[in-house]
């Protein structure tokens, strides 16, 4: 168990929480998503930095009944907490949100591997 890790994880799972309980309205975008989203590949979804590429993601799940984990690299103290044990990882993010369909991984680019 690593609880600087899983603490990390703990605050982001909140932050999600906090993003989904807002009212918003359903972009066109969301119609089409089902297509792409109901398979095992693994989803990219691009665009200009702030332009709400996290939010879109947790709309399409949550409006297709999907449950999802969350992890945001752009926190240095997750990437610092992980320090390339990825199992570690894993294993903290399953046991903070327990089993879900998908993983929702914000900018995962910042991993060393």
């Amino acid at each position: 168990m690593d609880n600087k890790l899983r603490s990390i994880l703990e605050k982001q799972k909140l932050e999600k929480e906090r993003i989904l309980s807002f009212k918003s309205i359903d972009r066109q975008e969301n119609k089409e998503a089902p297509k792409y989203i109901d398979n095992e590949l693994i989803k990219v979804i691009t665009g200009p930095r702030r332009c709400g590429k996290s939010v879109f993601s947790f709309q399409v799940l949550k409006n297709r009944g999907y449950s999802f984990a969350y992890a945001n690299f752009e926190d240095e103290a997750l990437i610092a907490a992980i320090d390339s044990d990825y199992d570690k990882f894993t294993d903290e993010l399953d046991f903070v949100y327990g089993k879900t369909d998908y993983f929702v991984f914000d900018e995962i680019q910042n991993l060393d591997k």
